[in-house]
């Protein structure tokens, strides 16, 4: 990057991932370029959703997988979790992986396979979905033979956004 060009950027953002499912754990970090501001009330946190889900969906169509379906429910946990995080509560991370998995399974019943990525950063949709298909483990959960998601987006004070992806097959 040359100079000029970084001192263009706003700023940077440390983007962490991890991805864990029952059987595949992955990580990976990287730094991006930050297109979202600090300032809370400047992000949309529907449309976020909305939009990862577009891009999740999106990036199925285009390797013939059937789409994934929004459920409120995960959602709502995936949000738990991503607020904790964002407070500082518990780490960054999937710490709770297995409890967020047996409510979720106690709440809708017969969950067949589940899987979590996760991420924080300055940084919008395309960016998180860019690195989360960048990382071999976090595209398999999103390639993966789910039929539900949950997104759980929080932002913390210093305006840092952690992003909780949970699928599911029932």
């Amino acid at each position: 990057m040359n100079t000029s060009l970084f001192s263009k950027i706003s700023g940077t953002a440390l983007l962490v991932l991890f991805a864990v499912t029952a059987t595949f754990p992955a990580c990976a970090q990287r730094r991006v370029a930050s297109s979202v501001t600090s300032q809370t009330s400047t992000v949309d946190i529907k449309a976020l959703q909305h939009d990862i889900l577009a891009l999740v969906n999106k990036h199925r169509a285009s390797l013939g997988l059937k789409a994934l379906q929004m459920n409120e429910v995960a959602s709502a946990e995936a949000t738990r979790h991503s607020a904790d995080m964002a407070k500082g509560k518990v780490g960054f991370g999937h710490g709770g992986f297995s409890q967020r998995m047996q409510s979720l399974n106690k709440q809708l019943g017969g969950l067949r396979a589940t899987a979590e990525n996760v991420a924080y950063g300055k940084i919008g949709a395309a960016e998180v979905m860019d690195m989360w298909l960048e990382s071999s483990g976090h595209r398999k959960n999103i390639e993966g033979n789910f039929s539900m998601m949950g997104i759980g987006i929080a932002q913390s004070r210093d305006g840092y956004l952690y992003f909780t992806q949970i699928f599911m097959l029932k």
